[in-house]
């Protein structure tokens, strides 16, 4: 882009150096910001309007200790309501707005993005850095293939000890980032570098790839299988000629990965809104009840949001697969029956049907951690037959909810028993 300067220095000050970023430019974003605004502002706008305004006013007036007390319950719902509308309408302008300035002092990265002295930090050490990776973001239409966006990528800083990266500069042109990427490197080499590395790398990927951070490789000629971990509670019946794998269910608390307990959260307070609309208890400003083309809709979103969340949270939860794996060919058959509490999945794989085995990301992340699930990789042609959820991948995807040493060695397991290699792409 021509407005970039060709450069990028760092000014000198007392306690190290400091470099501030340009402010990004509106050009063709803002047909985005005007609808995250019109979007933001609809959804912290409807509860606004329906329930917070009139529970203002009941509060002011004579009502009685119990209508006072249901209108504080209906403030506290809204609360969450009103503050994510808000931030979806204002953060893309403050985004767009906040200047970016990186601070190298006292061994130490620290980075500032806000308008003014409003705004927050992140900061690391830079002992143990390893290098820089810029991102670049991808777009997709209609399913078709992903397409980087060369002006809207990410720049993070790599550590060599699994630290936690840091996000230095998001949303910028991807020449850009490789320029600030090659300015930092050159500043920080000889600054509290301690790697065995001599040089600090800079590599670039795309978002999405969540490939690239699967943990499964190939594995070698004889892989080694790893013990079965002692909470796990998985039934292995080897008589030979075939083996039976019975994965029991974790329960809804421990295998929904607190999705449950959202779940329940979530339905207790629609529900009860849904109540207080059906005995008129919800009114407008003048004291009248909504029309129902107004109330209906809006109620209608939130119950089906509850249902779509304790359905996955209960499929989660009371998931019970089983492989059966069948030697009387070479390589063997498998029968894979998968259920869970409105209904079951069954899948042959002949030989030849079945491509790999691993552990993967299943592009869940759970407390800022990628949670990893079994995958097992199909040629084209099975996956046609596939159910809807797994053809397009050509994957079989299951067991979210366990843990990834269980995981691991179910993997192994699988692999040595249907002679299936473990490949990082399928």
């Amino acid at each position: 882009m021509r407005d970039l300067p060709p450069r990028l220095d760092f000014e000198r000050t007392v306690a190290g150096q400091r470099l501030v970023l340009p402010r990004r430019r509106l050009g063709k974003t803002i047909a985005a910001l005007l609808f995250t605004t019109l979007f933001g502002g609809f959804f912290a706008g409807m509860p606004l309007f329906a329930f917070v305004l009139p529970a203002i006013e009941e509060l002011r007036g004579d009502a009685d200790a119990i209508s006072k007390g249901f209108s504080v319950f209906g403030l506290l719902f809204c609360v969450p309501f009103l503050v994510i509308g808000s931030g979806v309408a204002l953060v893309p302008w403050l985004a767009l707005l906040a200047r970016t300035t990186i601070y190298l002092e006292h061994d130490e990265i620290r980075v500032f993005c806000g308008v003014g002295p409003i705004g927050f930090s992140r900061r690391r050490t830079t002992r143990g850095l390893a290098g820089f990776e810029v991102e670049v973001g991808t777009s997709r239409t209609n399913d078709g293939p992903t397409k980087p966006m060369k002006n809207f990528a990410t720049l993070i800083a790599k550590y060599d000890d699994n630290t936690k990266p840091l996000h230095i500069a998001v949303g910028r042109p991807r020449d850009f980032l490789h320029r600030l990427a090659e300015s930092l490197r050159e500043t920080l080499q000889p600054h509290g570098w301690t790697s065995s590395e001599p040089t600090l790398t800079i590599t670039e990927s795309l978002s999405g790839q969540s490939e690239a951070r699967d943990k499964s490789v190939s594995p070698p000629a004889e892989e080694t299988i790893p013990d079965q971990p002692a909470f796990s509670k998985i039934t292995v019946e080897d008589s030979g000629q075939r083996t039976i794998y019975d994965v029991p269910p974790r329960g809804l608390i421990r295998g929904s990965h607190g999705l449950w307990f959202f779940a329940l959260f979530w339905n207790a307070i629609t529900w009860f809104f849904v109540w207080a609309a059906f005995i008129g208890d919800v009114e407008w400003e003048g004291g009248e009840a909504p029309p129902w083309y107004f109330i209906g809709p809006f109620l209608s979103v939130f119950v089906i949001v509850g249902l779509i969340v304790a359905y996955l949270a209960a499929r989660m939860g009371t998931r019970r697969a089983r492989f059966e794996i069948d030697r009387a060919t070479d390589p063997p058959t498998l029968r894979l029956t998968d259920r869970h509490w409105l209904g079951h999945t069954v899948i042959d794989l002949h030989p030849g049907d079945l491509t790999a085995v691993r552990v993967a990301f299943s592009g869940m992340e759970s407390n800022d951690r990628p949670v990893q699930h079994l995958k097992l990789h199909v040629t084209p042609r099975v996956a046609e037959n596939l159910p809807k959820r797994f053809r397009k991948k050509r994957e079989i995807g299951l067991f979210v909810e366990r843990k990834e040493p269980e995981l691991q060695w179910l993997a192994a397991r699988l692999r040595k028993d249907l002679k299936v290699p473990a490949a990082p792409y399928g």
